[in-house]
């Protein structure tokens, strides 16, 4: 469980995010969330260290929900 519901894209332009290993590779535009495939929060704690200014921000919840991770 945790109080992150999700992640997104805070920057005014789009991002990409790129992990070769995994063999994925995000757009997001300005304010798009990331998303799986049956279009739920993804909050999966890889996104983490893709927080900052002008990258991913956290959506955060009052109360903890279940943790949506990346299929890989």
């Amino acid at each position: 469980m945790t109080k992150i519901s999700g992640y997104y894209n805070s920057a005014k332009w789009p991002i990409q995010l790129v992990f070769p290993k995994l063999n994925i590779a995000l757009h997001l535009q300005p304010g798009e969330f990331i998303l799986g495939s049956d279009r739920q929060k993804i909050n999966d704690p890889l996104f983490e260290a893709f927080t900052g200014r002008d990258l991913l921000s956290r959506e955060l919840s009052d109360t903890p929900v279940p943790i949506n991770y990346i299929a890989i």
